[in-house]
């Protein structure tokens, strides 16, 4: 995601934006990759789990994952929004974050992508890879649409926007719902 919406701004976006929008976009993706630091250290224990049908188990595991990631993402965000470009200037920082409301969608988009992309990996866990497609069409939707969201003069929002409607459609919901299906619909 981060390489492509770089490349993208490059001829759509000044200098200044395009410095804006790459702090923004490594930092909100360390901190994605924070919130899923737990989910990712229990991943082989839940596809072991699937072997002697401790659904309960895979579920406990499942919903404290997704309740230390949701906390993790919430407190972060607060302090991106609130303290980020401050300590930016304390460290002398030439580069400050977007506005508020480009952060904001990049924290919607990366709570669907905490919430989606957890409940992929938890139906891979499973041995069972259903998503490719989907996420290879988002993927390719999203592009399609920062081109046009950026000659649409949409400006620096134009790259989170694409990103949320790619996904917000089908993946966001369907995944989500498959995941629920498998820990609560499955046999126990």
């Amino acid at each position: 995601m981060l390489i492509r919406c770089i490349f993208i701004a490059g001829l759509f976006l000044s200098l200044k934006d395009i410095a804006s929008l790459g702090l923004c976009l490594h930092l909100t993706e360390v901190l994605t990759t924070v919130c899923r630091v737990y989910f990712n250290s229990y991943y082989p224990k839940m596809c072991s789990l699937w072997i002697s049908d401790s659904v309960n188990e895979i579920k406990r595991i499942f919903l404290k994952s997704q309740g230390i990631g949701y906390f993790l993402w919430f407190s972060g965000y607060v302090v991106l929004i609130f303290l980020g470009n401050p300590l930016l200037q304390i460290c002398h920082s030439k580069t400050l974050l977007p506005a508020t409301g480009v952060i904001l969608l990049y924290a919607f988009f990366h709570f669907m992508e905490l919430t989606h992309g957890n409940c992929t990996m938890l139906i891979s866990s499973k041995n069972s890879v259903p998503f490719v497609k989907a996420a290879v069409a988002a993927c390719a939707i999203s592009l399609i649409l920062m081109f046009v969201f950026c000659n649409l003069n949409f400006g620096i929002y134009g790259f989170p926007l694409a990103m949320v409607c790619a996904n917000l459609p089908y993946n966001s919901w369907k995944w989500t719902w498959e995941a629920y299906k498998l820990l609560y619909m499955n046999k126990q």
